[in-house]
């Protein structure tokens, strides 16, 4: 993704989301929070035209949220909290099941005096 499209797909502050969140949560950990969420659906465009040029309009998704984060949504854009979704790659999160799985120590592997 370009940075204007970034640009456009980011109604925050014009700063870069991952520099942002990760000051938040550095700086004001009470301030962040986590929000559960559930992906009903998802679209992706497709190609348009006789040359098969991707459509301009961005993919998209369905998701199920608490009710409170969605009437933070709407009203006046002074108010509204900002959110951003986070992706942790399958690689990642094998490597941290990995290094979870190596720090357990089995019965078995405890040696008494």
């Amino acid at each position: 993704m370009t940075d204007e499209e970034t640009e456009v797909l980011t109604p925050g502050p014009k700063i870069p989301p991952e520099a942002l969140l990760g000051f938040f949560i550095h700086e004001y950990p009470d301030y962040v929070e986590e929000v559960p969420a559930v992906v009903y659906e998802s679209t992706r465009p497709s190609p348009k035209g006789k040359d098969k040029k991707w459509a301009t309009k961005p993919a998209t998704i369905t998701m199920a949220v608490p009710d409170e984060v969605v009437v933070n949504m709407r009203g006046d854009e002074d108010k509204k909290d900002w959110y951003v979704m986070m992706r942790v790659s399958r690689e990642g999160l094998d490597k941290l099941k990995e290094d979870q799985e190596s720090r357990i120590v089995k019965p078995d592997s405890i040696v008494k005096p």
